[in-house]
């Protein structure tokens, strides 16, 4: 695992959820997990971010979950446009294949995109 937050939900309130799912070739396993990690540091400061996690699949230890809840749409959609965000997918050249990102609404349904 990279990283492990508990994080606790203001009463009442929504979140959306995003998560990007990375594959990353196994010689650059450190390097990917150390660019998650610093990038997941500065998100949490964020405006609206209600926590970042970090895990590293069992079963694959190539691959990486980066998940993040955010106090609204507007919120995520601020941070996907940002330099943090972009530094995220400046990795794609370590990574053994396409980033795959992926939103939960409020209804709690997953979106790809």
């Amino acid at each position: 695992m990279v990283a492990d937050t508990v994080t606790v939900m203001p009463s009442g309130q929504d979140m959306i959820v995003a998560a990007v799912t990375l594959k990353g070739r196994q010689d650059k396993r450190r390097e990917i997990m150390q660019t998650i990690s610093g990038i997941a540091d500065q998100v949490r400061r964020c405006e609206g971010c209600f926590g970042v996690n970090c895990y590293q699949d069992i079963n694959d230890r190539n691959v990486f979950y980066y998940v993040q809840q955010w106090r609204s749409r507007e919120d995520l959609d601020g941070h996907l446009n940002s330099k943090l965000f972009a530094a995220l997918l400046g990795i794609k050249s370590i990574l053994a294949e396409p980033p795959r990102i992926e939103h939960m609404n409020r209804n709690g349904e997953w979106t790809f995109g």
